[in-house]
């Protein structure tokens, strides 16, 4: 006699609550809980489903467990608390941020072979947003990817989820090292920025204790030429040359692109700009006291603090190389949904082909 096969649903337990600590909480944590909960209401509707032929329960199916198991992880990251030490070394590694968005990913990933084909053919258009965001026209893997996007969406069978597990593997892969090149690089600025600032303030205390060292000619006002005891301040040079670059600061926020991300590049890249300033100044200073230039005179105090200013803000020309890098980096980091990031319209890349 046989049997009809019982339909055995995978309870799938509440979500904890988030108990990371308030002071070190942050907007990607936020997101990933949110992500991860819409994944669980989606894996909740793929175990509404009969399970394939050969299982009781949807316990038993590989790719199931996958993506319970990346979520649960995805939600355990976001809610962990952290101390200080703790926080300051997940920031600078983005070790707590980029292993969450991977185990989104992996269960995202895993989720397409589970998932009811409705909800993975209305997935479709967005995977092929996030194809074009985060690998670009320019990538040899687009056109192919794009035909077989299309041909899923019109039978979608075990060996076509695969195609799009493979597509949307590909594209957190890209997605995520983008992040980890912008976690790397804001990294280098501050690291490059603290020794920059470190050595400002090292001389600045070493011509505080002797004013022979580093000394700096400054002109006697009503008097020809510079010398004797009037000596430029290196302190006060240094702070007219960090105002200077302060004030490009300003400018370069209002000029590079707004990044939504957890690593706030541009503006590291902008802030950059006032260790610079001070640097730029005190060597502009020594230059134009010490008549390296004949069409230049020694300055008075006024006049010194004026020109070291102006040093301040010559950084830029260079720095806006830095910003144009930065502009490319972010762009890579960036979602399909960011209004910033441009999506080509459907079947652009088939037609470049």
């Amino acid at each position: 006699m046989r049997f009809p096969r019982l339909r055995v649903r995978h309870w799938i337990a509440p979500a904890p609550a988030s108990t990371g600590h308030p002071l070190y909480s942050s907007t990607w944590r936020a997101q990933v809980e949110s992500r991860a909960d819409e994944l669980r209401d989606e894996l909740a509707r793929a175990a509404d489903q009969s399970p394939p032929d050969g299982v009781d329960s949807w316990a038993q199916v590989a790719d199931y467990g996958i993506a319970e198991r990346n979520i649960e992880l995805a939600r355990d990251i976001a809610g962990r608390r952290a101390g200080l030490f703790g926080w300051l070394r997940c920031w600078a590694s983005g070790a707590d941020v980029e292993t969450a968005w991977q185990a989104v990913h992996s269960a995202e990933s895993a989720l397409v072979m589970v998932a009811p084909a409705e909800s993975v053919r209305a997935q479709l258009p967005e995977i092929r947003a996030s194809m074009a965001a985060a690998l670009g026209a320019s990538d040899s893997r687009v056109a192919e990817y794009t035909t077989e996007l299309a041909a899923c969406g019109r039978n979608l069978d075990a060996a076509h989820r695969q195609h799009v597990r493979v597509i949307k593997a590909a594209v957190n892969a890209a997605s995520d090292a983008a992040h980890s090149n912008v976690r790397n690089y804001r990294n280098w600025l501050l690291i490059i920025s603290f020794i920059f600032v470190a050595g400002l303030i090292g001389l600045a205390i070493a011509h505080s204790s002797n004013r022979n060292f580093l000394y700096i000619c400054q002109a006697k006002a009503g008097a020809p030429g510079c010398g004797g005891e009037h000596s430029g301040d290196v302190a006060e040079i240094e702070a007219a040359g960090a105002a200077g670059g302060l004030l490009m600061a300003v400018f370069a926020l209002i000029r590079l692109k707004i990044y939504s991300g957890p690593y706030a590049l541009p503006l590291w890249v902008a802030l950059v700009r006032v260790p610079s300033g001070a640097a730029a100044a005190l060597v502009g200073a020594l230059l134009l006291q010490g008549q390296v230039f004949n069409s230049l005179t020694p300055q008075t105090r006024s006049g010194l603090l004026a020109y070291a200013a102006f040093f301040g803000a010559a950084p830029e020309v260079v720095l806006r190389l830095i910003d144009k890098r930065v502009n490319e980096a972010t762009a890579a980091a960036r979602p399909k949904s960011d209004p910033l990031q441009p999506v080509p319209p459907a079947g652009a890349n088939a037609d470049s082909t």
